[in-house]
């Protein structure tokens, strides 16, 4: 989503990918921490390497006591009861709703002209269909 708006972004969800980055990030990078519980340990040891290397810290969660809550510089809550569900759908929808809505702040506030992004990387692609 953040590509759509010029903002180099990736996704990193192997834990040992996640400590290496984690390790090389500066003041001037902001990682985005998801987990419903608030309590995944894989999460949170990354965050805490991001967060040793002073960058900033968004945590997407239901629980703003959790300790990844209280390891991020903010924190964005979902509400969906997980307890007997973990990892269900509308978890996942909760969390990806609020990107969107970071997305299109983002958008805003920085004036993006999306449709002139969205124009150039669909021209990068075009030719990658077989068809």
């Amino acid at each position: 989503m953040l590509l759509r708006v010029g903002v180099q972004a990736r996704s990193v969800v192997d834990p040992h990918f996640q400590a290496q980055i984690a390790s090389l990030l500066t003041e001037q990078d902001l990682v985005i921490g998801f987990s419903l519980s608030g309590r995944t340990k894989d999460t949170y040891d990354s965050l805490n390497i991001a967060k040793k290397n002073h960058a900033k810290i968004l945590a997407i969660t239901n629980y703003l006591l959790s300790p990844i809550a209280q390891l991020a510089d903010i924190v964005l809550q979902t509400a969906i009861e997980e307890f007997l569900d973990g990892a269900s759908l509308a978890g996942k929808i909760s969390q990806l709703y609020l990107c969107d809505l970071l997305v299109q702040k983002y958008e805003v506030e920085n004036d993006v002209n999306s449709v002139e992004l969205r124009e150039t990387v669909l021209r990068s692609i075009l030719d990658k269909s077989l068809d």
